[in-house]
């Protein structure tokens, strides 16, 4: 986490898929700054989990991810 920032660098260098999610439960910070990571990794998909906070259910989470790797 160091000082808070975007590793901008390091994320627009990611070369596979990624799926970016946050939990709509979460801090307020968090789906601004998803959303900015999401900007910057050149193959991502965004996703809110509605109602989730940073432990997020398996139950939740689970079609989430099916849903990715299917794609």
């Amino acid at each position: 986490m160091g000082d808070y920032s975007l590793p901008e660098d390091r994320a627009r260098a990611v070369t596979i898929p990624a799926l970016v999610l946050d939990g709509g439960a979460s801090f307020g910070f968090m789906g601004p700054t998803a959303d900015a990571l999401a900007e910057l990794i050149p193959d991502a998909q965004r996703r809110t989990l509605e109602g989730q906070q940073h432990n997020v259910d398996p139950a939740v989470l689970a079609p989430a991810l099916k849903e990715f790797l299917a794609s």
